[in-house]
């Protein structure tokens, strides 16, 4: 079962699908480039979630610190924590 470990201790269950910590960072031109590929074409599902994870980043929120975790691509996080 494929876990990550938040800097704070908290462990994300990544085999969890869906999973309510994990959001899927999209540049904004793709999502207007969806919008019209799904308006009254009958795009099945399975080919939109593809090209939604190809084009887009993981982003893992911890729910503990509140540290933003964004994959470069290649399964390597880089954290970022909120500014007071």
């Amino acid at each position: 079962m494929p876990k990550f470990l938040s800097k704070c201790g908290y462990e994300f269950n990544l085999s969890k699908i869906p999973n309510d910590n994990e959001y899927k960072l999209i540049p904004e031109f793709l999502v207007d480039h969806f919008a019209e590929m799904l308006d009254g074409s009958g795009l099945d599902t399975g080919y939109f979630y593809e090209k939604v994870d190809s084009l887009s980043a993981t982003v893992l929120l911890c729910p503990k610190c509140k540290r933003i975790y964004v994959d470069n691509g290649k399964g390597v996080f880089q954290s970022y924590l909120m500014e007071s």
